[in-house]
């Protein structure tokens, strides 16, 4: 009850104050009052003024004048006091005056308030009336799977530090606050660990680089000098879990071994390198290659095959391999705009290393890109974001603001240069991409009205329309119709339909068409 009557004496206290202001004004206004300040300069003999003027009135109103009631009177600006309706005045005050009463008699009679109260609830979300809201159920989402990566981090090798604030040192990546690195050191240890603004891993570090958890894809291919033997091991590994800030040793004989070659492979990617012997050696062959598609992927403790007996001098990258695990599944979270490898999203398929994402953007742009998690899209502005296949040809329609044509193209990419924005029409500033896809045998759909006023479809063969032309033609003009609309992309396999030959299609449209095209995205 204490909140029913809370609530009951705040909404009476907002319609005394209301009254109050609005008989204030009936009285500033019919008894010109106004007009007795039109030639007054100083604020002090304006605010008397009116002051003195309300006195004669104040036994009409129910609570005192104060300072701020006539400064917001002197706030009324001239066109309402020209127009002010004296009738509509007093009829707002009665009303008023009905709702205060009957908030009156309801704080009297609060527990009749409170029953009418609940039974109206009853009444008005009982269970007869249907829910209006979803019921859905939401994924559980890290910190750090959402968080954006706006650091930079930066290594200094020879002194074994990392961190955000080393800008004077190696970049290394894109990162968040919240992601976790992996560093590997000459010494033949590893570890992982939180990144800060700068923090000391160990001297030498071979390579250190953000690390995801249980992603097997991502390989090192590895040679160390054990110290007892001399001899060179190879070996290839993940490492998909680790303790935090725990020294893991890569070697058998960790105390004088050492690291002589890492790289790390996204997509398992194996390598062709070239190894120089030392000069010294007994060695008949002092140059050789090694094959790393040629190692099977272990454990990270395994001690590796032997690669040479001999001292080495230099290992150097001759040729990047096939993934040797395969594609890796991709997928594209729609909530955050983040590419991902744990079945997030939308799926875009099994991605090799030398796969890419096709993304085409409404500002009439594609662009070839690699696979980069950290980057983030926004799929407000994207028509296409999937697997990149090259024998693909991109079909659109655009309408030509200036011209108010629209048009249809089909073209493949030809251009090579990845992670780069190519603009694919002309003057792409007047043009509105309207539909866009790499799919074939579709169909372009769209609503449109004849002269009589009646509404009809048109579907348009895109393979039929136009030829596959280069990626900076104009495309082949649609014929006008009015008001065109509800634009789709339909696949002749679903969509039941037979389309004549395209010059009987014009033909047959003729009476359709008219040269002053209305479409509904050529209004201004």
């Amino acid at each position: 009850m204490k909140i029913f009557n809370k609530e009951l004496n705040y909404e009476l206290s907002k319609l005394e104050e209301r009254w109050h202001q609005l008989s204030l004004e009936i009285i500033f206004i019919s008894n010109r009052i106004y007009r007795k300040i039109e030639e007054l300069s100083s604020w002090e003999s304006i605010i008397s003024t009116i002051k003195a003027s309300l006195d004669p009135f104040i036994k009409q109103l129910k609570k005192n004048v104060t300072e701020e009631d006539i400064a917001r009177l002197t706030d009324l600006k001239i066109k309402r006091i020209s127009k002010y309706d004296l009738n509509k005045a007093q009829e707002n005050i009665l009303s008023i005056e009905k709702n205060i009463k009957e908030v009156e008699n309801n704080i009297e009679n609060i527990t009749e308030y409170a029953i009418s109260y609940y039974e109206n609830l009853l009444l008005n979300f009982g269970q007869d009336k249907g829910r209006k809201t979803s019921v859905q159920k939401f994924d559980t989402i890290s910190a750090q799977t959402v968080a954006i990566a706006n650091k930079k981090l930066y290594v200094n090798k020879k002194d074994g530090f990392i961190g955000f604030d080393l800008k004077s040192d190696e970049y290394v990546s894109d990162c968040s606050e919240l992601d976790n690195v992996i560093v590997f050191l000459q010494n033949g240890t590893y570890q992982v660990t939180s990144i800060d603004s700068k923090k000391y891993v160990g001297n030498n570090i071979l390579h250190v680089a953000v690390w995801k958890k249980n992603d097997d894809h991502m390989v090192y291919n590895y040679v160390y000098k054990d110290s007892i033997t001399g001899w060179s091991y190879v070996k290839r590994f993940s490492v998909t879990a680790a303790i935090k800030d725990r020294i893991y040793s890569l070697t058998k004989n960790e105390d004088k071994s050492k690291a002589l070659y890492i790289t790390a492979n996204p997509n398992s990617e194996s390598e062709i390198v070239s190894i120089d012997l030392d000069s010294r050696s007994k060695a008949r062959i002092r140059n050789l290659t090694y094959d790393f598609s040629t190692l099977d992927i272990k454990n990270k403790t395994s001690k590796g095959n032997i690669l040479s007996k001999y001292p080495i001098k230099k290992i150097a990258l001759e040729s990047k391999g096939e993934s040797t695990l395969g594609g890796k599944d991709l997928w594209i979270d729609e909530t955050v705009g983040k590419l991902n490898f744990e079945e997030r999203g939308r799926y875009l398929g099994k991605f090799n290393s030398n796969d890419y994402i096709l993304c085409v953007k409404n500002n009439c742009s594609y662009s070839v890109l690699s696979i980069d998690l950290n980057q983030r899209f926004k799929l407000n502005d994207i028509l296409i974001l999937e697997k990149f296949d090259p024998d693909n040809i991109l079909s659109c329609m655009y309408y030509n603001t200036i011209s108010k044509n629209n048009y249809i193209k089909r073209f493949n990419v030809e251009t090579s240069t990845i992670d780069k924005e190519f603009i694919f029409l002309e003057s792409n500033d007047s043009m509105k991409l309207l539909l866009a896809t790499v799919q074939n045998d579709v169909i372009f759909k769209f609503n449109y009205h004849s002269k009589s006023g009646s509404k009809k479809i048109k579907e348009i063969d895109v393979d039929d329309f136009v030829d596959v032309k280069g990626w900076k033609s104009i495309g082949n003009k649609v014929p006008s119709y009015k008001r065109m609309s509800a634009f789709e992309i339909v696949n002749k396999e679903i969509e039941d339909i037979s389309i004549d030959d395209k010059s009987q299609e014009l033909e047959s449209d003729k009476d359709n068409t008219d040269s002053d095209t209305l479409n509904l995205f050529g209004q201004d």
